[in-house]
């Protein structure tokens, strides 16, 4: 019997043995599957590619949802989430506009939807980003027009079923005055409806909606 556990202990310390026992999460073996390569992990919601496509996963809600393929040369620079479920994801490539895509993965809706930032003038750029617990994105944007005047906006949208702000409408919170003050943009659940907050000349500034 001691060498018997003598024996256990030996092969519990080889590398790679103990942890091969582990069963594997819901998205580890959706990831595995789709030999898939993880792009972040935060808050229950795991973000993968394969090839130029790219998904999501929440191990709670036991869902993975193809979600979008990426033109040639873009790729995935920020990931936030909230509660394993509520999911944005911003992509761009050089000298295009920044995108944000978002989904609630404990939603009924098959699809996932889409903001073009700055959409139909030369640059958009994205400063920050922050998803609430309710499923609402908000970010602060540079947009440069044709003019090469460049405007500095603090933007929301709701995307999911779990807030009172009206779902798929792009809501301008705020206009500030320079790239600093879209940096630190936030936003969070106050019961159905949300908190955003962000600074203006360093001052912090917060509104309530809806």
């Amino acid at each position: 019997m001691k060498r018997l556990l003598i024996a256990a202990l030996a092969l519990a310390l080889v590398p790679g043995v103990a942890e091969a026992k582990k069963k594997k999460t819901y998205c580890q073996r959706a990831v595995a599957l789709e030999h898939g390569k993880v792009v972040k992990k935060t808050n229950g919601v795991t973000v993968y590619t394969r090839s130029r496509s790219f998904s999501a996963c929440s191990d709670s809600k036991r869902k993975a949802f193809g979600l979008y393929i990426l033109d040639p040369g873009y790729k995935i620079t920020q990931v936030v989430a909230a509660k394993g479920r509520c999911v944005a994801i911003r992509y761009g490539g050089k000298g295009k506009p920044d995108e944000i895509l978002t989904k609630d993965l404990g939603g009924k809706e098959i699809g996932s939807s889409v903001t073009v930032v700055g959409y139909n003038n030369p640059a958009g750029i994205v400063g920050s980003m922050s998803v609430s617990t309710n499923c609402v994105v908000a970010w602060g944007e540079a947009v440069t027009d044709a003019a090469g005047t460049t405007t500095y906006r603090v933007r929301l949208k709701a995307f999911g079923v779990a807030t009172d702000v009206t779902s798929g409408v792009v809501n301008e919170i705020a206009t500030v005055g320079s790239f600093d003050d879209i940096r630190h943009v936030s936003v969070k659940a106050v019961g159905r409806k949300v908190a955003v907050s962000w600074t203006q000349g360093g001052v912090r500034q917060t509104k309530a909606l809806p």
